[in-house]
Formats: structure tokens, sequence, C-alpha cells
């Protein structure tokens, strides 16, 4: 039996609309389980406690949200979730550079096994926490 036009567009939208259910799901998995990572290197090596981990937390999700309301106001632009998020990505990697913070430079870094100094805590067992 053939399959009209009309049927094969709706089983695409269907699909369509099952991947963007899953990805969004697994998009909150992940986002969750880094937030939980980050929270978690706070409290470790840095000792925040459960009020200002909330503070952190709340304060940073907020400049996230206002960052993506301000590219997308419209249910259209929602859409575009990914692309703004990459925009984002962009403009924070851009700023923290300014103040001498490249986070691909210290991805790439750690990839390799760290920096001499945290390699050096490590192997004595003690933390390179707090700022410098």
């Amino acid at each position: 039996q053939r399959i009209s036009k009309n049927q094969r567009l709706a089983v695409d939208i269907a699909a369509k609309k099952s991947a963007q259910k899953w990805l969004l799901t697994e998009a909150e998995r992940i986002n969750t389980y880094m937030d939980a990572a980050v929270l978690y290197a706070l409290h470790e090596v840095f000792g925040f406690g459960a009020v200002r981990l909330k503070r952190f937390y709340m304060t940073f999700n907020a400049v996230h949200r206002d960052f993506i309301d301000a590219f997308a106001s419209d249910e259209d632009e929602h859409r575009r979730a990914a692309e703004i998020e990459e925009d984002m990505a962009g403009y924070y990697l851009s700023e923290l550079k300014k103040i001498g913070v490249d986070v691909t430079a210290w991805r790439e870094e750690e990839k390799n096994g760290g920096s001499e100094q945290q390699k050096t805590a490590r192997e004595a067992g003690t933390s390179t926490g707090g700022q410098e």
C-alpha cells in the first residue's frame, strides 16, 4: 500500500517532534549533571556552602536567561536556541579573554592532564583552590 504525500509529511512531522522532545529531555539531563558538577566543585574546592551555592546558581541562571531573552523576543526566535547558545558561548568566551581567562586553552590543558601546579597538587593530595 502506498503512502500519500500528506501521510508521509505527517509521519515526518511526528518523527521530528519526537526527536525534539528527546533532545530537550537529554539537554535537560545533561544540564542538570553539569550544574551539579559545577556546584560540587565550588563546594569542594572553594568551600561554598548551601546558601552561597544557591546564590551563585540563581545568579548564573538569571544572567543566562536574560541573555537568551535579549536575543529571543518571540516564539519563532526561541526555536533558534542552539544558535543563541552558540552566540552566548562566543560572547562569554570573548568577555573572559578580556580578563585573561582563555577557557578554550584551559580545556585543552585539562585534557592534557592539567598544569604542572595541578599535577603536583594531585600527587601531594592537596588542593589548588583559591583566587589568584
